[in-house]
């Protein structure tokens, strides 16, 4: 989450001042995920990679999303992304998701751990240690 801070200047012209986590010079977000950069994004990736498989139609999912967000946001020794099944059924099939939303971590272009549903952020980054 960004951090916005009211400061004003001489004029009374609000300034917000946002809060970033960079690493290598921008801010770590959410990748969105499809069939054309799955294989260079996942599944060559150096470290372990989160992925959100998810659909905008689906109400669990809307609830998983801050979390991820959240955790794209405050690590930085995995990449974190997201997949919409609905555009991309091909790797849904391919990694057996049949219930959304369904969270993998892959570790050196393998799938290492898969969450079914709603889970904590806690869950999910024990598994990278």
């Amino acid at each position: 989450t960004s951090h916005f801070a009211p400061h004003t200047s001489q004029k009374q012209n609000p300034i917000y001042l946002i809060k970033l986590n960079i690493k290598g010079g921008r801010k770590m977000s959410v990748l969105k995920i499809t069939s054309n950069n799955f294989e260079e994004e996942v599944l060559k990736a150096e470290g372990p990679v989160i992925i959100d498989f998810y659909a905008d139609w689906c109400g669990p999912c809307k609830m998983m999303s801050p979390i991820i967000d959240s955790i794209a946001e405050e690590i930085n020794n995995a990449k974190v992304g997201k997949i919409n099944v609905d555009e991309a059924q091909d790797l849904a099939a391919m990694y057996n998701v049949m219930s959304i939303p369904t969270i993998i971590i892959f570790k050196d272009g393998k799938p290492y751990k898969k969450f079914v549903g709603v889970t904590s952020k806690e869950n999910i980054l024990n598994e990278l240690n």
